[in-house]
């Protein structure tokens, strides 16, 4: 009866896998390398029972996991804990775009660019998807690449599907202000107005 109720209390506490991880990583400071690798083996456990079961659509469970596993150098587990999460149907996970912006920031890390561009082109054939996906992508590329042109064309990508949306102009002139493009910010107010 206790086992049971600890696994559920477990189950419903993703404090506690932080709590492991810290254990874990006093034990290895401490020179216990065995006893430090079986904490590290029971929070992946109790991680992957977390995202089966209670807490399946909970993002952030998903993303402590998958840096948790990314720690551990096992990126193709992090990479399938990404994957799943963004394959959870409409239902339990309205609204991805956080998922799919943290999926492009560890493709960057991970593969580079190139894999973040293949993120953010599935990010945009997802409907559920709103603007915080087009700013997110082309910030990342201004930042990463210092290519201002596809930023740019990042953010003239997402103004045709969000000409209307008052946050995500203000998002792509607050850019513009930023690199000091005062014509083509111009331009932007006349394409809108």
């Amino acid at each position: 009866m206790n086992k049971y109720f600890y696994n559920f209390f477990f189950l419903c506490r993703y404090e506690v896998c932080a709590y492991l991880e810290q254990i874990s990583h006093e034990y290895s400071e401490k020179g216990d390398v065995q006893l430090a690798k079986r904490f590290l083996d029971d929070t992946a456990i109790l991680y992957e029972r977390s995202i089966q079961t209670y807490m399946r659509s909970n993002m952030l469970i998903h993303f402590a996991y998958a840096d948790f596993e990314e720690q551990r150098l096992n990126i193709d587990k992090a990479r399938s804990i990404y994957n799943r999460l963004l394959d959870i149907n409409e239902a339990n996970l309205k609204d991805p775009t956080l998922a799919y912006i943290q999926a492009m920031r560890f493709e960057r890390r991970t593969d580079g660019i190139k894999s973040a561009r293949t993120i953010f082109k599935r990010a945009r054939e997802d409907i559920r998807t709103n603007y915080h996906i087009y700013v997110a992508a082309a910030l990342m590329e201004y930042y990463c690449t210092k290519d201002n042109n596809i930023a740019f064309n990042i953010f003239n990508l997402g103004l045709k599907k969000y000409n209307q949306n008052l946050d995500y102009i203000l998002s792509y002139i607050d850019y513009m202000t930023h690199l000091n493009e005062d014509h083509n910010a111009r331009v932007l107010f006349e394409r809108i107005l």
